[in-house]
Formats: structure tokens, sequence, C-alpha cells
């Protein structure tokens, strides 16, 4: 399975006995903190610990990312303990502000990394040797793709069933849109090599579209809303099929989480992410506003299809591990029947702060 593959259980044993001794000396430490945050309404970690310094590789500004704009648009990266270095790309759109690295730490080595579950496995697959990242919590486990068809084919495609011997492009063969692509296959009965040929596109695959190279494309928010409002027919939805997806994840190399410290800076960084999510689903104004002003989304209709879409965004932030099993399942000659999802997420730093009420508390 590779020599890296999950933690010694003297690894975790440690880990343990490192995070009981450091919960005892955080609850000696804060207990005055905590009278100064309910009398200042400010969260213990924003008035008098240190802030812990860690740097985030965003990766890009998809909509499940979007969490991250709003904790840093809110301040809950310091509120809840974090001297954040974000590595985040420009707005894809005109007019959006850009969220630069710190000063001095713009090649600054990243601590975690907000990616795809599914590349993140079937990488670490392929080179079952090299050190590997896990995924501790996830704004994405839910397929939600739609199903762009070339003009005029809206008269040929009825059904799912009608898309047999189709050529459907996907922006990568082995990123979350390839996966679902494969999924379609399993769904229907089909093989995935013989009855639909899968088209590794470029970008969204809304060039390929044009030119007539694929039958139909499989496109998350942003090229969804633009093929929409060009005319292309939206043919399915694959939020429909209600089908687990391992999707954009905070990934860390286990090795580094072992250390106490970067175990809280963990933690610290998924109640950020946490808190960010219930401000998406509880106070929809802020999220629009960090739409237009923080990723220069203006066209309003492309911000109401990603309001709509942002309504999968986990409550409870979970690592996918239904989505892990299901890329394995899928992925078979790439060897992954070799190891098991387990491998690849570690869901205890979510289930503490679960256990702790705070995922709750942000809807009462």
């Amino acid at each position: 399975m590779g020599n890296n593959m999950r933690y010694s259980k003297c690894a975790q044993a440690m880990r343990a006995i490192s995070a009981a001794l450091l919960a005892v000396a955080a609850t000696i430490a804060c207990s005055d903190s905590n009278q100064i945050a309910a009398e200042t309404n400010e969260s213990p970690a924003s008035t008098t610990q240190d802030l812990l310094p860690i740097t985030l590789n965003a990766g890009n500004r998809s909509l499940t990312k979007l969490p991250l704009v709003i904790a840093w648009d809110q301040g809950l990266f310091e509120k809840h303990g974090l001297d954040m270095n974000m590595l985040i790309p420009a707005p894809e759109f005109d007019g959006g502000k850009e969220i630069f690295p710190k000063p001095g730490m713009e090649d600054a080595v990243p601590e975690a990394w907000f990616r795809g579950g599914t590349p993140m496995l079937l990488g670490a697959v392929r080179a079952p040797d090299e050190p590997h990242l896990i995924d501790i919590g996830s704004t994405d486990c839910t397929v939600r793709s739609n199903v762009i068809g070339r003009m005029g084919i809206e008269s040929e495609i009825s059904s799912l069933e009608d898309l047999r011997g189709r050529r459907i492009g996907v922006s990568n063969i082995t990123n979350t849109l390839g996966f679902q692509a494969r999924l379609l296959a399993q769904r229907m009965g089909w093989d995935y090599r013989t009855d639909i040929t899968i088209v590794d596109a470029q970008n969204d695959g809304l060039e390929e579209l044009a030119e007539g190279s694929v039958d139909v494309i499989l496109v998350n928010e942003i090229a969804y809303s633009l093929a929409k409002s060009a005319g292309y027919p939206v043919l399915f939805d694959t939020g429909d099929w209600n089908e687990a997806i391992g999707g954009n994840s905070v990934a860390v190399d286990p090795v580094w989480l072992e250390e106490p410290v970067n175990r809280e800076k963990a933690r610290r960084l998924m109640m950020a992410i946490a808190e960010a999510i219930s401000i998406f689903h509880r106070q929809p104004e802020v999220a629009r506003r960090v739409l237009r002003e923080w990723n220069g989304v203006q066209d309003d209709t492309l911000l109401e299809d990603i309001m709509v879409r942002g309504a999968w965004l986990p409550r409870k932030p979970y690592a996918c591990v239904e989505g892990l099993r299901k890329t394995i399942e899928l992925y078979p000659e790439l060897g992954t029947e070799r190891h098991s999802a387990e491998e690849f997420y570690d869901n205890s730093i979510m289930n503490e702060i679960d256990a702790s009420g705070f995922l709750d508390g942000l809807y009462l």
C-alpha cells in the first residue's frame, strides 16, 4: 500500500497524549480569556491568544472555496486565532479585490491546501511511495454539476439514456468532473471506455462545445451560467442524483498534523471555515456582497446561479469519506483497489469540533 499510508499506532498514541496535555493547559490558560470573551462578544483566540501563523494555498476562487473569502472578509481567521497567509489567485472577473500574500511570504511553503479530494487521492495512488496529503474537512461532498449540450442537441436528448455513444467533455479526466462522467456511466450500467467517449477538454469545454468536437460537457457554477446565458441547452442536473464526490477539501500532510501546534492550527482553520459557511446560509446578503466585492461577480444572473448552487455547502464540513470510497471504486485501472479511503482522510478534528457543540451553535 505504500509506506506512508496511515499513522502508526505509536504516533497516534503520542498525538493523543499531546492533545490531552494541550487541552489541560488550554483550559487553565483560557479561563480568564473566556470571561473577557463573554463580556466583549469576542472569541478567546482574538483577545488573549497569540495568533498562530499558517499559509494556505487556496488554488482558485470556485464556489466551494467561497467560505475562505467570506472568512477573510469577516475577520474569521483572526477571530479563531490564525495569522493567515492565503495564496489565492486574482478574481476571475474584473473589479474584484485581490487577496495578497503577506509581504515577503509570496513563496512561502503552504501548510494546508484547498483542493479536490478525488485528484488528491488519484495522485497519491499513482505515486504510492511518495508522501501524500490527507483531507481533514471539506466544502464539496455532493455531485452537483450540470450537463450542457451543443446547440440543437436538445431535440436528440430527452433522457440520460440518450447520452450513450456521445462525446462528453470534462476539464480533466481525473478531476471531479471526470469522476462524474465515469459515475454517469456506472449509474446507467455502461462501460465508460466503450459506451461513451470522455474527452479531456480545455478549461471548461465551452470552446469544444462551440466547435462541435464534443456533444455535451459537464460544468460547475460559472461555466454553467455562462453557457446558459449564451443559449446552450441545459440538459441535466447531476445534483438530482444525490451522489457523493471527493470535492474541494482542506488537505494537509499527516506528519505535519501530528505536531500539537499544527493540529491546533488545523482546528482553528476548520472552525473559521465552518463559521463562514454558516454566514453563507444564514446571511446570504453577506455572501452576495463578498461575491461582488471580492470575486467581481457583477452579473445578477450569475450571482444568483452561484447562490442557488451554494445550498450544497455542508453545514458540517467533514471530509468526503463516501466520495473518496467512490473514487477508489471508479478508477481501478490506476490501482485504487489496493487502497482504502481511510488512508486519505482524518475526521478527528471535525469530530472534536462537532462534539463541542460549536457547529450546532452556529445555526441557533
